[in-house]
């Protein structure tokens, strides 16, 4: 399994460059569904709530391989944008 850094162009870096683009111009909505089961409630309405109750360090350095690390950021910065 490749490692963070090797997937984060691919997943974390693609995320940001969609939320840019959605936001350019006339605001456009983004649909997403979260391949990460692990965290798949995490939306715009209790990412408030998690993000005051979560240590977002501690449960990423908890999740082992890169994919899974680069998902639970990318779906982040979805719930915060």
């Amino acid at each position: 399994l490749y490692n963070y850094e090797v997937l984060r162009d691919a997943n974390v870096v693609s995320t940001l460059e969609l939320i840019k683009l959605a936001s350019m111009g006339k605001v456009k909505p983004i649909t997403f569904v979260s391949t990460l089961s692990a965290v798949n409630s995490i939306n715009s309405e209790n990412y408030n709530f998690l993000k005051n109750k979560v240590n977002f360090n501690e449960i990423t350095a908890k999740i082992k391989d890169g994919y899974s690390q680069t998902k639970f950021v990318s779906e982040c910065l979805l719930a915060q944008a």
